[in-house]
């Protein structure tokens, strides 16, 4: 077995690398991100009024804020609100009409432009182009589209004529006040039969 000799110095300095340090090690861990939050505000609101064009052609009404906790409309606060994206009409009718808002130095609509066509009323059953005078797309709607009598090459897709000889007009009989309805025109006469005499109604006038 053999010896091994140290030195005063060196055996100080083996323990002072066993010797645990005083120190401690601190380990800082980076901040937690802060939770994200849009750069505007975003809020529901309901329609106030109808949608107008203000001068410069944006769309705008006014508008409340709805209580997110209750669902119910705060008319404490009524603001305008603008939908600069729409080249129509926005959609919603006041006091029914419910939509989210963003603040961006004034309260602006998100709901997307509506493209909505006008209708209005024309002559036969048909939907027709749009009219610039009366504003909208014509709908026509007289009744009738087509009258053919079976076995007849001849077709009517206007107007239809009853013959006055058989046809005329009366008085309704729906209590429809300065309404009339057609009727057939014809008259009783008198025949004989085996039996004796009987009343029969002749279709159309004597001439």
């Amino acid at each position: 077995m053999r010896r091994l000799n140290v030195t005063r110095d060196a055996a100080r300095e083996i323990v002072r690398a066993g010797t645990e340090s005083p120190e401690v090690a601190i380990y800082e861990t980076p901040e937690a991100p802060p939770p994200w939050r849009p750069e505007f505000d975003v809020r529901p609101c309901r329609l106030l009024s109808a949608w107008t064009q203000n001068d410069a052609g944006v769309w705008q009404g006014r508008a409340c804020f709805i209580i997110p906790e209750t669902g119910r409309p705060d008319p404490s606060f009524i603001f305008d609100v603008y939908c600069p994206a729409a080249s129509g009409r926005p959609e919603g009718d006041p006091y029914s009409w419910r939509f989210w808002a963003a603040w961006r130095g004034r309260w602006e609509s998100l709901q997307q432009p509506v493209y909505q066509r006008i209708y209005v009323g024309g002559s036969y059953i048909s939907a027709g182009a749009y009219d610039v005078e009366l504003g909208g797309y014509r709908i026509d709607n007289e009744g009738l589209t087509h009258a053919v009598v079976p076995g007849d090459a001849y077709s009517n897709t206007k107007t239809l004529y009853f013959n006055r000889r058989f046809f005329q007009w009366i008085p309704s009989t729906l209590d429809i006040v300065g309404k009339k309805e057609i009727s057939l025109v014809g008259r009783y006469e008198t025949v004989l039969t085996p039996n004796g005499e009987k009343q029969i109604f002749v279709l159309g006038t004597s001439n």
